[in-house]
């Protein structure tokens, strides 16, 4: 969310362009979902070396 946030108050100082922001936002909704999904199968990830 942090993210986002960095990148709205970008767009609304000027310093990015609308199609600029869009691109960037584009991006960072895909990152974002790809973290969801590795949170929602953190398991899948971390495993204990004990098992």
């Amino acid at each position: 969310m942090e993210t986002q946030v960095w990148l709205d108050h970008a767009r609304m100082c000027g310093y990015l362009e609308d199609a600029e922001y869009r691109a960037l936002d584009k991006a960072w909704q895909q990152i974002g979902g790809m973290l969801q999904r590795m949170i929602q199968r953190a398991d899948t990830f971390c495993s204990s070396s004990a098992e």
